[in-house]
């Protein structure tokens, strides 16, 4: 699954960009994260465990990630990836975040989420699609 989602933020880029760079901030536009820790590393970086949850009628999916900044570009660009410390073999989550300058006070973000699992089906991406949906507002309004 690669999902891309693109919207026109009304705020500077550097305001935007501080958002999406903490990755704790995205509990607060995303309906299907459940919750959101910051666990720091032996080696002093940052990491984080997402909870994943989605409900399907009445089945509820839960998935949880250790996530960590892979990369980033001082207001221009950010990438997160699932990185799990046991030894076992996982599906790979990614996110990539843009951000682009439009002025002073407008910003163009891309947001592109991949998941290379087998257990994404229709029913999942229409749920995704609909809280994709709510993410933009509660994202617009987060920056009013």
């Amino acid at each position: 699954m690669k999902q891309t989602v693109e919207l026109t933020i009304k705020a500077n880029s550097e305001m935007v960009f501080n958002a999406f760079r903490d990755l704790e901030n995205y509990i607060q536009w995303l309906g299907f994260i459940d919750s959101i820790s910051p666990v720091a590393n032996e080696n002093g970086d940052l990491s984080w465990i997402v909870v994943l949850q989605s409900q399907l009628g009445p089945f509820t999916r839960m998935k949880k990630l250790r996530m960590v900044k892979n990369s980033e570009v001082a207001n221009s660009s950010i990438n997160f990836s699932r990185v799990e410390l046991d030894e076992k073999e996982h599906s790979s989550w990614n996110l990539e975040v843009m951000c682009q300058r439009v002025s002073d006070d407008s910003t163009r973000v891309k947001l592109t989420v991949s998941y290379s699992g087998k257990f994404w089906s229709r029913p999942l991406e229409v749920a995704f699609n609909s809280q994709v949906e709510d993410a933009k507002i509660r994202l617009k309004q987060y920056f009013e």
